[in-house]
């Protein structure tokens, strides 16, 4: 959840941002195991 007075990214500009660049907070679709647990954190 974003801090108080940060904008929201609507779901759907995140998918598509996702979908046209092939990448989330930098980890690429590329990316190994690690790199998207360092990214995103664990389950």
């Amino acid at each position: 959840m974003p801090a108080r007075g940060e904008p929201r990214v609507p779901v759907v500009d995140f998918y598509a941002h996702v979908a046209t660049r092939g990448d989330v907070l930098g980890a690429g679709i590329g990316s190994g195991p690690g790199a998207w647990e360092a990214t995103v954190g664990p389950d």
